[in-house]
């Protein structure tokens, strides 16, 4: 069973506040016990106990983090940490516990078991607490988000044990965010985070990811070559190409236009959906034979369309096209046919959902090429957006 789903099933959350928790993982990323602990539906010791029995490991507490030796967290290097979201904290002879956002992740297990010459020991805890400990022993940047979370924890724990220590124990105390709930209060915890408001989201005046009001006319091949080296001394490759490209782009629709050309490379018909608030606008695409006028105007809730809901939770979606018509909707009001299988990866930038990197292998067939290597490609496009602010940024000083 699914994290949301044993929750609802233990009574601790409601249906209601699971949807609203799905809709806030969807708009803003990450995992949804992030987001269940932001909107106050869970605390911390709660989800720690749901995680360890989601994955079937032991749950390391923010505890674990405190004091890692540095023989310890040498163990792994930062590429490692970075990639697979891992932090080593303890090690007993040839074994070394690991905690994880997903304990599950066999190959992740086995590349650190490689990596550090031990046995890794999966262990599971929450996103924001292995967030914190990234930054605090290899200085990986954690976002602002996470911070916030980890300072309302802290406090609420401090605040714990300082009644604790003052002797005022044996009293009735509600579920709060700090630690583990009184089995004898069933009341849900109170929305200590965020309820109904907005997380920080991207500075709309820095990137404008609203389709813009004129377009280019759409070539029916990539306007790049892909399979061409440059002249010049380091070996050339696609990935490397699209990479030099979003390095020069100094407009959103650069970023656009070059992202949808190497993804066409591919995909039989891709497109970019921009995102603001939660409505989804086509900005631009490929292989399609779509009205642009009329593409542009038509706008797409993400938080109520069944079709967004499929990527929620693992951060991309890749499969056949669920059977039904409210999945269909979408491409019948844009008068496209429905494909067999689709892809679909969000992009987030500061905490918000700003686009939407949809491909599909056409009406009959499948999608070629690796999944990575298009979550790759998403990847560069956030990173290329995120010197699109800076740019901007910096001209405005």
């Amino acid at each position: 069973m699914k994290l949301g789903e044993i929750l609802l099933e233990q009574g601790i959350i409601s249906e209601i506040q699971l949807r609203k928790a799905l809709n806030a993982q969807l708009v803003y990323g990450g995992h949804l016990g992030t987001c269940l602990i932001e909107l106050g539906y869970v605390n911390e010791g709660q989800l720690g106990k749901v995680l360890s029995d989601v994955y079937k490991v032991p749950f390391a507490s923010v505890d674990r983090f405190r004091d890692i030796p540095l023989s310890v967290t040498q163990l792994l290097p930062a590429k490692l940490v970075e990639k697979h979201h891992a932090v080593p904290f303890e090690r007993h002879h040839k074994k070394v516990s690991i905690a994880m956002i997903d304990p599950t992740n066999i190959h992740a297990i086995d590349e650190m078991s490689f990596a550090t010459g031990c046995k890794a020991v999966p262990w599971v805890s929450p996103e924001v607490r292995i967030a914190q400990a990234m930054e605090q022993y290899y200085g990986i940047q954690r976002r602002q988000r996470y911070i916030l979370v980890c300072n309302e924890l802290d406090h609420v724990r401090s605040a714990k044990k300082g009644r604790s220590a003052a002797g005022k124990s044996g009293g009735k105390q509600s579920a709060t965010i700090g630690g583990a709930p009184p089995e004898e209060d069933p009341t849900p915890p109170p929305q200590t985070a965020v309820t109904d408001a907005p997380l920080p989201a991207t500075d709309s005046t820095a990137v404008d990811m609203c389709p813009p009001a004129a377009h280019t006319a759409e070539s029916a091949t990539p306007s790049v070559d892909w399979t061409t080296p440059r002249e010049d001394d380091a070996p050339w490759s696609p990935e490397r190409g699209i990479a030099d490209l979003l390095c020069g782009a100094d407009c959103v629709e650069a970023v656009t236009e070059a992202v949808l050309d190497y993804a066409s490379r591919s995909l039989a018909r891709c497109m970019l959906l921009t995102v603001k608030s939660t409505t989804a606008v086509v900005r631009s695409w490929r292989g399609f034979r779509l009205d642009r006028a009329t593409a542009s105007k038509r706008g797409f809730c993400v938080t109520e369309e069944p079709i967004f809901q499929l990527f929620v939770g693992d951060g991309y979606y890749r499969g056949p096209l669920p059977e039904g018509a409210c999945y269909r909707e979408i491409f019948d009001s844009i008068a496209v046919a429905s494909p067999r299988e689709i892809l679909m990866i969000p992009v987030y930038l500061e905490d918000r959902l700003v686009a939407i990197l949809y491909g599909d292998g056409g009406t009959g067939g499948g999608i070629d090429g690796e999944t990575e290597d298009y979550r790759r490609l998403v990847r560069k496009l956030a990173v290329a957006l995120n010197i699109i602010i800076l740019k901007k940024k910096l001209r405005s000083l």
